[in-house]
């Protein structure tokens, strides 16, 4: 009950922020890349405590830094002027990871030299696991010369809403009917597979309601928009089970607890990160071929 109550009173909250924020954004998509960076500081903050557990503290700045990177280098490469773009992702992808691993050289004890190892394991995890699939999420703005005035947003919102509704009918799919159905997952027991198949219902609903908004998103093909629902629903079932996989492993029950009863914001967006490459990789497909 208090998980239910707790993601209703999110999205009563969130919902109108969120399409404040896709619909009316600032110039060159301010409003939405801010939300992405400072939720993928977060999620990199929330990762550093994690591994923690398994591995050495982390250098939260640090942590930061590596999570921010590879979205920061994909809004460059969208917005700077081609010959700026390439300078810049390269300053950022190849020489800032650089001097992040350099920095162990300038530790100041055997203990730290013992667990450099560990150090950038564990920042080039976040970097992988936190910045390269918040990358993708920024990557969506290349879509938008797909849809009405450029606006990314509608692409943002069609993604967000498949993607919740994957994870919000799964849930109540699973509380209702899932005790009479096998638990496939034996990382994360609760989850049932009347919730997986409720949830996939609700990401395909979404996926034929925006075909009918936005068919030129899916090149006038409702098979596509099917196949991008089904392959997003399975993405986002993943997702969840990795993070669980994740947090089994450090021995936590919340990535955090910023969210309130959804625990932490690595909790709350597993899914959509989890489910942003193959989104993007498949919509800039079906318009490039």
């Amino acid at each position: 009950m208090k998980e239910m109550t707790a993601r209703i009173l999110l999205g009563v909250i969130a919902i109108p922020i969120l399409l404040v924020i896709l619909l009316f954004p600032l110039p060159f998509n301010a409003a939405v890349n801010a939300v992405i960076m400072a939720f993928t500081a977060l999620a990199g903050i929330e990762t550093a405590r994690l591994t923690e557990t398994r591995l050495t503290r982390l250098n939260k700045a640090a942590a930061v830094f590596c999570a921010v990177l590879p979205p920061l280098s994909v809004f460059c490469f969208l917005f700077l002027p081609d010959t700026v773009a390439a300078l810049t992702v390269a300053a950022i992808l190849i020489l800032a990871p650089t001097l992040l691993i350099g920095r162990e050289a300038f530790s100041r004890s055997a203990e730290k030299w013992n667990n450099s190892l560990e150090r950038i394991a564990g920042y080039a995890f976040i970097l992988l696991y936190i910045g390269g699939l918040s990358a993708a999420l920024t990557g969506f703005q290349f879509l938008s010369r797909f849809v009405p005035d450029d606006n990314p947003g509608l692409i943002y919102l069609i993604y967000l809403l498949m993607i919740f509704t994957n994870d919000t009918a799964a849930y109540f799919t699973g509380v209702a009917v899932g005790r009479f159905t096998p638990h496939p997952a034996p990382i994360s027991p609760k989850k049932s597979l009347a919730g997986f198949i409720g949830g996939a219902v609700g990401c395909l609903a979404v996926s034929v309601a925006a075909f009918f908004i936005l068919p030129q998103l899916f090149e006038n093909s409702i098979l596509r928009a099917l196949t991008v629902g089904a392959v997003l629903a399975f993405a986002g079932i993943v997702g969840d089970l990795v993070e669980s996989a994740f947090k089994r492993s450090a021995g936590v029950k919340d990535s955090g607890r910023l969210m309130g009863g959804r625990g932490g914001v690595l909790d709350s967006i597993d899914s959509v990160l989890y489910g942003a490459p193959f989104f993007l990789v498949l919509l800039a497909g079906i318009q490039l071929i």
